[in-house]
């Protein structure tokens, strides 16, 4: 799920919240109210979104985190939403960290190298840069 604000402006979807809305409710699109910081939140899921607006929030995501925009097969991601919720949880858990993995910067110069030793004054919560070993 992502947030309803997250998809404002794009593609034909108004730049307000409530208008957004409304332009869910309208195109049969469900909502959902959620916690979320600050208090609660509006979300819809990406697979019940029109297609030209989920490309174009997957391409706005994909150009912020510097990714390359792969190409998308409208005939998986319906096969995709017939599975079931536990199934699709554990399939976006797993995407998730490939994107991670993918975006993240190469460390061809060791001081952008988070491996090595335990940073041991943060409580062993992280790595030191530059630290190999």
């Amino acid at each position: 799920m992502i947030a309803l604000r997250s998809i404002l402006g794009l593609s034909g979807v108004p730049s307000h919240r409530t208008s957004a809305s409304q332009w869910c409710k309208k195109h049969g699109i469900p909502t959902f109210w959620q916690d979320a910081k600050g208090g609660k939140a509006e979300f819809v899921h990406l697979s019940d979104l029109p297609e030209d607006v989920r490309l174009a929030y997957v391409r706005r995501e994909c150009e912020a985190a510097g990714l390359v925009l792969g190409t998308y097969d409208e005939a998986e991601h319906a096969a995709f939403a017939t599975k079931p919720p536990k199934m699709r949880a554990a399939a976006e858990r797993k995407a998730e960290i490939a994107r991670f993995m993918h975006g993240a910067k190469p460390a061809d110069d060791p001081s952008e190298a988070y491996e090595g030793r335990r940073c041991r004054s943060r409580g062993n919560l992280g790595y030191r840069r530059g630290e190999v070993g």
